[in-house]
């Protein structure tokens, strides 16, 4: 088993920050959560991929699969407020076109 050195990737610390991020945004205001989740994706797939190859001496796998799947949780959250939104407008639109 390969134990992490004393540093922590960067990468991996800001995938988990940007995933936390992207829910609050995404269950506030959907656009949020699908640009901050998207990014917190990719910051913790580079992460992980650097700390693969780091051999060891960096840290943070945990972190950045946790980043990148809360990212994945954020956008999912982001669309759907995005569509229940745009549903509560139409239905708002067609009600008031009926009286």
């Amino acid at each position: 088993m390969i134990q992490a050195g004393g540093r922590t990737d960067g990468l991996a610390i800001a995938s988990l920050v940007l995933g936390i991020l992207s829910i609050a945004g995404g269950l506030f205001y959907g656009v949020f959560g699908i640009i901050l989740g998207a990014i917190a994706i990719v910051l913790g797939l580079v992460a992980r991929g650097r700390i693969r190859q780091a051999g060891g001496a960096v840290g943070g796998g945990g972190l950045a699969t946790a980043g990148w799947i809360l990212g994945i949780c954020g956008v999912v959250i982001g669309v759907v407020v995005i569509v229940v939104i745009v549903g509560m407008i139409a239905a708002l639109i067609s009600t008031s076109q009926t009286r």
